[in-house]
């Protein structure tokens, strides 16, 4: 099993923790690998998870009156497919060695998770601080000052940061 493997294997489980314990762990060599798969990698699972988001909407429409009537409330269980686009902007973070790449990488609105919010939303930033955390101190103040240079206001409608 390649390096690529497992942590596909992670991303598909929706195992950041996990997956943020193997990146951690990857040679330079594997890192280099995993990351020339990731962009290709991005419609593959997007098409997968859209299309198990689509087929757990019909069976939750069938369930959606009896589980309102039998638990008098709703629970909302997060798939682990749905979090896709943060295990994505973990590996990237945690694979891709040009500083310029990632913060290109972590801010890519086609990686944005919208959480029943009308403005998409980053998800848990504690994996990727993680896997950051290995970097040279010079190699991760670049990459904060290129981060801090993206943020937006409150009335942009993009990727918020």
């Amino acid at each position: 099993m390649t390096a690529w493997d497992e942590v596909r294997g992670l991303i598909d489980a929706g195992d950041a923790g996990r997956l943020a314990d193997r990146l951690t762990g990857l040679t330079a060599g594997e890192r280099k690998a995993v990351s020339g798969e990731l962009r290709e990698y991005i419609p593959v699972i997007s098409a997968r998870a859209r299309a198990l988001g689509e087929e757990g909407r019909a069976q939750e429409s069938l369930y959606e009156e009896w589980s309102v009537r039998r638990r008098g409330r709703r629970v909302v269980q997060r798939e682990p497919w749905e979090d896709w686009p943060d295990l994505m902007r973990l590996a990237g973070a945690g694979t891709i060695s040009a500083v310029t790449a990632v913060a290109a990488w972590v801010t890519r609105r086609d990686l944005l998770t919208t959480r029943w919010s009308p403005r998409p939303a980053f998800g848990d930033p504690g994996p990727i601080v993680q896997v950051l955390a290995h970097r040279p101190a010079e190699w991760q103040a670049e990459l904060a000052v290129r981060l801090a240079a993206k943020v937006r206001g409150p009335r942009d409608t993009g990727a918020p940061l």
